[in-house]
């Protein structure tokens, strides 16, 4: 039901934003992951196709008033299961069983990954409705169906009617208007509007990597090479799972004539998200450019 879809989305999103803070731990983004969602597959298969040693398996369910969670780590070398967990919580407060339980998970996959390394916190700084929203954006933003910017933008727009100084948003809603401003005469007026967003949202959150991607975004559209390709490292530096920023980085890198650092950072970003269409076609391209024809068609 709704509740339970809302809290899986949640936490799944919680997950993927404190494990993608470890420095020495790989997490496969969310376009390539969630790929799986819907899929009853062997997690062997899925291991390969994401290059991944460990799968984490959830599920979320409400019965009456109370909400079943159920949890586990697979070793996708085996397929065995190495850790499970089933948890039962009142529904009341869906926003604060969604940290207890991603928390609570993210402990128990690092302690078995790494019992060395500190749990992160959760980037999350909204309520539950505004972070709903957001989170629809980022979706839409993630698939690139089509016409998907206007709804992006009307969910970004609700979020920040509710909270102004939302920084997630208001930097998500700069990149989708930067998105935007490719396919329309408004270049200008959106790309005034993108930095105002930008820099609202430094303002509120210095150290926001999807905050400095957009401005890096920003840069790349108005052919400022060394200036986006800054801006992006600082973005991979705070938020090194960031596969779009990793791949702008590549594109500011092959306009700054460093070809090889650009094909670096553009397999950095497909290892972070190999099942991205549009990394792939960048791959494609570059092998291309280098007469590598065989492995551009493969890509």
């Amino acid at each position: 039901d709704e509740a339970a879809q809302t809290l899986a989305d949640g936490v799944a999103e919680d997950l993927l934003d404190r494990l993608g803070q470890v420095p020495r731990m790989r997490v496969v983004a969310r376009t390539s992951s969630f790929a799986f969602r819907e899929q009853a597959d062997d997690v062997k298969r899925i291991g390969r196709a994401l290059g991944v040693a460990w799968v984490l398996e959830g599920s979320v369910r409400t019965d009456g008033q109370r909400l079943v969670i159920g949890a586990q780590l697979v070793d996708t070398r085996t397929g065995f299961v190495a850790w499970s967990t089933r948890l039962e919580r009142p529904l009341a407060d869906l926003f604060a069983v969604q940290d207890e339980i991603s928390r609570a998970v993210a402990l128990q996959v690092m302690q078995r990954i790494d019992p060395g390394i500190e749990l992160p916190e959760a980037h999350r700084s909204a309520g539950v409705q505004a972070w709903q929203e957001f989170m629809l954006a980022r979706e839409l933003f993630s698939r690139r169906t089509q016409d998907w910017r206007p709804a992006a933008r009307a969910a970004l727009q609700r979020a920040l009617a509710l909270e102004p100084d939302f920084a997630r948003a208001l930097a998500l809603r700069a990149i989708v208007d930067l998105l935007e401003a490719e396919h329309t005469p408004q270049r200008e007026a959106l790309h005034e509007a993108a930095r105002a967003g930008v820099q609202r949202a430094l303002a509120v959150d210095p150290g926001l990597g999807l905050a400095h991607a957009a401005l890096g975004l920003l840069h790349l559209q108005r052919d400022e090479w060394a200036a986006a390709d800054a801006a992006l490292s600082r973005a991979l530096e705070f938020d090194p799972q960031l596969a779009a920023a990793a791949n702008w980085r590549h594109i500011a890198l092959n306009s700054l004539g460093r070809r090889d650092e650009a094909q670096a950072v553009l397999e950095r970003a497909l290892q972070l998200d190999p099942l991205n269409p549009t990394l792939r076609g960048n791959m494609a391209a570059a092998h291309e450019r280098e007469g590598r024809d065989a492995l551009a068609r493969q890509e």
